[in-house]
């Protein structure tokens, strides 16, 4: 899989026709678990999070796979962003802000940064812990 999702920098609120997320704190919105394009993805919305290896040299990276509902969120985050950055935060960190090259329509998506084993593999519990 060579999906990867480049992002950006973007407005802090919810974009217009996306509700807050319900299970989340105003005061917490912008810091507490998965932030994509300011649009705050539940754990209902991730279907998993793994440390996986892309390409020859093996460099780790962290595959996030949505559900149905974080799929639609995440097409959402991508309307009218292409050649942008996406941010992507995680409890209010900045993981990745990669550029939208093209629009991804499937249910997964990959971080990739320069990521150690070890980071990559903090970085998939973080954004879906064991439950």
């Amino acid at each position: 899989m060579n999906i990867l999702a480049f992002l950006l920098l973007l407005t802090a609120g919810q974009p217009a026709g996306v509700p807050p997320d319900p299970a989340l704190p105003p005061a917490q919105q912008q810091r507490s678990g998965l932030w994509i394009a300011g649009i705050a993805f539940a754990p209902d919305d991730i279907a998993s999070a793994t440390q996986e290896f892309e390409g020859e040299s093996a460099l780790p990276n962290v595959v996030i796979t949505f559900t149905e509902s974080g799929r639609v969120k995440f097409q959402y985050a991508q309307q009218g962003r292409l050649n942008d950055q996406l941010e992507i935060r995680v409890d209010g960190e900045i993981v990745a802000s990669p550029y939208l090259m093209e629009m991804i329509t499937g249910n997964q998506i990959s971080i990739s940064g320069g990521f150690t084993r070890e980071e990559a593999a903090a970085l998939a519990r973080r954004i879906a812990p064991p439950r």
